[in-house]
């Protein structure tokens, strides 16, 4: 990341930080996921690697759609905005997953494309460098675009990447993860239900 970019996201951090645009964000989160209630939701996560964070995010909503919550009409898929296509989950992300009773071991690793952007509904980052890689490719999908934070209440706006970190930091950032999907996801029933009444 050139210095230019780092005072991007800097600022970018900073001022997403802030309570009262981390509310603001999330009351646009809340719009969008209203709008498209009747409508399949096509979500899309997004991370560096495509190895940990955005492949757990993923295999962890198809879990819950196909399991919990079958009628919801949701898809999922990740990417990553620094990898190559195929590469399979990092090992220690497949080993902790099974803590969470998810199995990432056939996960394969993609290229975020204007593609993948483009049929998404929703994109969710992991952290604001993310965001800026995404504008890169497609400037307009940033009304759809949002951190996974905007899920969660802690300070910290990034989601931790756990590549080569301690088995802590990996559970950590998974169960974090996993809060916020669920979160998402109890939010899609919800306005569903709301919908059908």
């Amino acid at each position: 990341m050139n210095n230019y970019t780092s005072r991007i996201v800097n600022k970018l951090s900073n001022l997403i930080d802030n309570q009262k645009l981390r509310r603001i964000e999330a009351q646009r989160l809340e719009t969008l996921l209203a709008k498209t209630a009747q409508t399949p939701l096509n979500i899309l996560y997004i991370c560096t690697g495509n190895i940990c964070r955005s492949a757990f995010a993923d295999v962890l909503t198809r879990q819950l759609i196909q399991t919990e919550y079958t009628d919801l009409n949701i898809n999922s898929c990740s990417a990553g905005t620094n990898t190559n296509d195929g590469l399979p989950a990092n090992g220690d992300a497949i080993r902790i997953s099974k803590n969470f009773k998810l199995d990432l071991s056939s996960h394969q690793t993609q290229s975020l494309t204007k593609e993948l952007i483009d049929k998404s509904t929703i994109i969710l980052a992991m952290e604001p460098s993310h965001v800026l890689k995404l504008s890169a490719i497609s400037f307009a999908s940033l009304k759809k675009t949002f951190l996974l934070s905007a899920l969660d209440e802690l300070k910290n706006i990034s989601v931790i990447d756990p590549y080569a970190k301690s088995d802590q930091v990996f559970n950590d950032t998974f169960n974090r993860i996993k809060l916020s999907v669920e979160k998402l996801i109890l939010k899609r029933s919800s306005l569903l239900k709301s919908t059908k009444q």
